[in-house]
């Protein structure tokens, strides 16, 4: 399993916004709202894959 760092508006982004949306989101009848995809330029992303599949992602928020 290899951690990377993810910029913003790629691609990996994308695959991590879909992996977050399917398991924290859709549950619970939400979307993200183009406001809370705004605010997210300015936090560090971070993604976990194993080959090319990616397996967990988190955001780390300074405050």
């Amino acid at each position: 399993m290899a951690l990377k760092i993810i910029d913003y508006g790629t691609k990996e982004y994308k695959q991590m916004l879909t992996l977050r949306n399917n398991i924290l989101r859709k549950p619970l009848g939400l979307d993200f709202s183009q406001d809370e995809l705004e605010t997210e330029k300015n936090h560090m992303h971070m993604a976990a894959f194993e080959d090319d599949q990616m397996l967990g992602c988190c955001m780390l928020v300074e405050e």
